[in-house]
């Protein structure tokens, strides 16, 4: 090298990427019923009774099936559009490496997004099993109009969906 050689190095902000790579690696994002929502009272419907239960064990029991047919609210659509939500999270990370976004805002517009497909869904009537006579009784008793679909009376356990990120 010369005596009057002069070596500039310029970072164009990859040490700034790489840390940001780093930090949202770490970062979970968590969709359901959570702790604070689940563990409200669940409301009864119009002209019914309070069960006593809890949102967490209404949902549980539709995901899972315990005690009522089984309506996957949360795993059926997410093996479902198993494709989309990775395409949906590869954007989000994309954006939260390549713009101003914080890896905490690009994880919780994913988490956004997946509640909001989990709550379309329930809306829609997914493809749960229909209700039993006695429960369709009790919705027309209600005043409800077919077609009754089903998880949807008060609408709490659709809006108890959250999104949580961890960073």
């Amino acid at each position: 090298m010369s005596a009057g050689a002069k070596i500039t190095d310029r970072d164009h902000g990859l040490k700034k990427l790489k840390a940001k790579l780093r930090h949202t690696r770490k970062g979970t994002v968590s969709v359901g019923i959570h702790e604070a929502e689940g563990a409200a009272q669940a409301q009864a419907g119009p002209g019914e009774k309070p069960s006593g239960a809890t949102v967490a064990m209404v949902a549980e029991s539709h995901e899972f099936g315990l005690g009522a047919p089984q309506r996957s609210f949360i795993r059926g659509p997410v093996d479902q559009h198993q494709a989309t939500l990775q395409g949906q999270f590869r954007e989000a990370v994309q954006s939260g490496m390549l713009s101003n976004v914080t890896p905490e805002q690009a994880l919780s517009r994913f988490g956004l997004y997946v509640v909001g497909l989990l709550q379309q869904t329930m809306a829609d009537g997914g493809s749960y099993a229909g209700l039993a006579p006695s429960t369709e009784a009790r919705r027309a008793a209600m005043g409800m109009s077919p077609p009754y679909v089903p998880l949807i009376v008060t609408g709490q356990l659709r809006s108890s969906i959250r999104s949580k990120v961890t960073l």
